[in-house]
């Protein structure tokens, strides 16, 4: 009766934690797709605000002009396509 009850332990063991493991993966994907998402977003507004800076410099505006009128840095500035 021992073993049989033993055997019951660990098989409820076990079955514990696959559930956990499942449980943890679920929750870890679902912050994974949150935090991508919103780091998405951020990338993609980046990419926006880099392409009015290269049209600007297409239209011929000053580097200052364009410093000033976006508030970017000069980074952003040098970063953005252009001529």
């Amino acid at each position: 009766m021992c073993k049989a009850f033993d055997d019951l332990m660990q098989e409820e063991r076990r079955n514990g934690r696959k559930e956990g493991m499942e449980r943890g993966i679920e929750k870890g994907l679902e912050k994974g797709i949150k935090k991508g998402k919103k780091e998405g977003k951020k990338e993609g507004k980046k990419a926006e605000r880099l392409g009015i800076i290269g049209r600007m410099k297409k239209e011929g505006l000053e580097e200052a002009q364009i410093i000033r009128l976006t508030r970017c840095t000069k980074e952003e500035y040098a970063a953005a396509p252009g001529i």
